[in-house]
């Protein structure tokens, strides 16, 4: 028998959490900030996989009667554990936790808590990503014709390769709170991918091309005749 649709096709998920999922979330994100980007990159796969897809090793279904039907995923393998819920239409996050429910009397706890008729769940979006503002564009801008004037040469070498040490010199011209993930999505879309943001700094060049000509003229006010 042939695969139905759904089966075939990604579906993408909503996400929806408790309040204690947030909570807890926000509590081991002070002492484990790394797990922002792991939970970031695991939603990214489980709003768009089939829920029989496993993330990784450390994705795993319980298996006691209290807690069937729902899944852990170690954020810090063995110190800091999700707690979650997954159909085809959604993602639930129930809460973040240690390694305590391993207990006959942890997940006896956890199982009374997740199948309480109080524990709810709201919808919440995912982040969306950072968008530079005209401001921050032109002063992009002005740092290409500061780099050519400044450093001309340097500016062409920096061209010619993968942009990493230019893209270090934009995220310190960008003191917004962001990733340096983040400033480098937000500058790659505001000029429409690496190679418009070396189009971009490659017209500063064009631009500055007769100031840099007149400034190795002749000195002094000495002319050729």
């Amino acid at each position: 028998m042939g695969m139905l649709l759904h089966e075939i096709l990604a579906p993408v998920r909503s996400i929806s959490a408790t309040n204690r999922f947030r909570e807890t979330f926000k509590m081991f994100r002070q002492a484990y900030p790394a797990i922002d980007k792991t939970l970031r990159e695991f939603l990214d796969f489980r709003t768009t996989h089939r829920p029989d897809e496993m993330y990784g090793a450390k994705d795993t279904p319980f298996v006691s009667r209290e807690l069937r039907g729902f899944r852990h995923f170690h954020l810090v393998h063995g110190r800091v554990i999700l707690i979650y819920q997954i159909t085809h239409s959604e993602l639930r996050l129930c809460l973040v936790m240690d390694h305590s429910y391993s207990t006959k009397q942890g997940q006896s706890s956890l199982g009374a808590y997740l199948n309480s008729p109080q524990t709810s769940f709201q919808p919440i979006g995912q982040a969306k990503p950072p968008v530079l503002t005209k401001t921050q564009i032109q002063a992009i801008n002005h740092l290409f014709f500061e780099y050519a004037a400044q450093d001309r040469h340097g500016f062409q070498q920096a061209l010619r390769g993968d942009l990493t040490e230019l893209m270090e010199f934009i995220r310190l011209v960008l003191e917004v709170p962001w990733s340096n993930a983040e400033k480098d999505q937000a500058t790659l879309s505001a000029y429409g991918g690496i190679e418009g943001l070396r189009q971009a700094a490659n017209r500063v060049l064009q631009q500055t091309k007769q100031t840099a000509t007149e400034d190795r003229s002749p000195v002094m006010g000495l002319t050729t005749s």
